[in-house]
């Protein structure tokens, strides 16, 4: 920007400032100059202040992000001149909008001017900022007591609401009404495991030793017949997982301390919904279970705003998000390790792909990086507290001991006990590996 715009920004809002002065002196019941009051208005979040600067961008604004390019260029014009037509009615006391397009007698400002204003405001971004005053941190406390007490409340009421029932004669007593502010339905854990009252003990387990009778008569006369035999344990397998899946899944008989160190009963719904899988993640674990996939970010659709792909405003999404993984998460891994758990177990934490070290084009969050971004092992198999590999400096690219996807999985396959190379599937005619014709073993990292 060059003397002549400073000079029409600064001394132009001089012309309307008398009577916002007089607004701040009675607002705060101090002075402050002039100046400085206007830069606080206009960039508060910039200078540290808890200004309310929400009337910059109080014009609507691209949440879309359209993949074409001219279409997106277009949105943000508009979203530029949303901010310098209500910026400049507000402090300079003009209608400035006619100048984006032309040059006009009666016009205030030429057009120059006009995209000179339009410069400096080129770095704002729509997005939410917090209010923070000795009154809004009160409120927030009292709410959170609120919430708490709320939370209570509707764990006491859950026990009187009826249960949907999958195995009712008709749609009409499928399931209770729903509720549309609470809009959730309760099943018993696995009803249609349930064996039915008519049938003992004694006759289900005799039923299940007659099958298996007749499974091994079958295999006996197909011997060597390897599909068959890892059939009838697939089947026997699940037929386990589904005796079993009740009781695993009843969190009723862990600790208070052992709930609350995974935050099962946060006020977050979404975060003690998370937790309650983590500590079924590890029942599932202690109970044999071989495989086990955890998932953080997948309880709700948009862009950014119930997952990590934080496009849009990535700073106020992942400030969100982190508070719902950390606690749950390094519960588990506590978790394990104390009931001895982690010895054999590998706990992988990875991702689908990075994030750029930039800001995304017209938004305050971050473009896809599949060129250099971390994933974490920990447990059976590696070294403990060691970092392997490094991006460059500006973090955008793996430069230093860059793995692949592939090596990952080799290695993953590797602690498991598989050769990656002779494991194969048959496929559209070929025999094809796990990881294709890639994949090397990341021997630094084994412990």
């Amino acid at each position: 920007m060059n003397t002549r715009q400073k000079f029409i920004l600064v001394v132009a809002f001089a012309t309307f400032v008398n009577a916002l002065r007089s607004a701040d002196v009675d607002a705060s019941k101090s002075t402050k100059p002039y100046d400085r009051f206007i830069l606080e208005q206009l960039a508060g979040d910039a200078l540290g202040v808890d200004e309310a600067t929400g009337f910059i961008v109080g014009g609507a604004s691209d949440q879309v992000k359209s993949p074409d390019p001219v279409l997106t260029a277009n949105q943000r014009a508009d979203e530029l001149h949303d901010i310098v037509s209500t910026t400049s009615s507000a402090f300079l006391g003009l209608t400035v909008g006619c100048a984006r397009c032309h040059n006009h007698k009666f016009d205030p400002i030429p057009q120059t001017d006009y995209f000179a204003i339009k410069a400096v405001f080129e770095g704002v971004q729509h997005g939410e900022r917090r209010r923070r005053t000795t009154e809004s941190v009160a409120r927030e406390k009292e709410l959170v007591r609120c919430r708490d007490r709320l939370t209570e409340v509707e764990r006491e009421l859950e026990q009187f609401e009826p249960l949907a029932n999958p195995m009712a004669p008709d749609t009409n007593s499928l399931r209770s009404p729903v509720n549309a502010r609470k809009n959730i339905e309760r099943f018993t854990p696995v009803p249609n495991l349930e064996t039915p009252h008519e049938i003992s003990p004694a006759a289900e387990v005799g039923t299940r030793d007659f099958l298996k009778l007749l499974n091994d008569r079958h295999l006996a006369r197909h011997p060597g017949d390897s599909d068959l035999s890892a059939r009838i344990a697939a089947y026997e397998l699940a037929a386990r997982m589904q005796i079993s899946a009740a009781e695993v899944a009843d969190l009723s008989k862990e600790s208070k301390s052992t709930l609350e160190l995974y935050g099962v009963n946060d006020a977050n719904k979404i975060k003690a919904g998370f937790a309650r899988n983590c500590v079924l993640a590890r029942r599932l674990v202690e109970r044999g279970v071989r495989f086990v996939q955890l998932f953080n970010g997948a309880y709700a659709m948009g862009e950014g705003v119930g997952n990590w792909d934080g496009h849009k405003s990535l700073k106020t999404q992942y400030d969100v998000h982190r508070a719902i993984l950390d606690q749950p998460c390094a519960a588990l891994i506590k978790d394990l390790k104390s009931r001895g758990l982690l010895e054999q177990t590998l706990v992988a934490f990875v991702t689908e792909s990075g994030r750029m070290p930039t800001f995304q084009k017209g938004a305050s969050g971050r473009d896809h990086n599949p060129h250099g971004f971390t994933v974490w092992l920990t447990g059976a198999g590696v070294k403990r507290g060691f970092s392997y590999g490094a991006t460059d400096e500006f973090g955008h690219k793996a430069v230093k001991d860059a793995s692949t996807i592939y090596d990952l999985h080799a290695t993953i396959l590797h602690l498991l006990g598989l050769n990656h190379e002779p494991l194969s599937y048959y496929h559209n005619g070929t025999e094809r590996r796990l990881t294709d014709v890639h994949g090397e073993v990341l021997t630094d990292i084994l412990a």
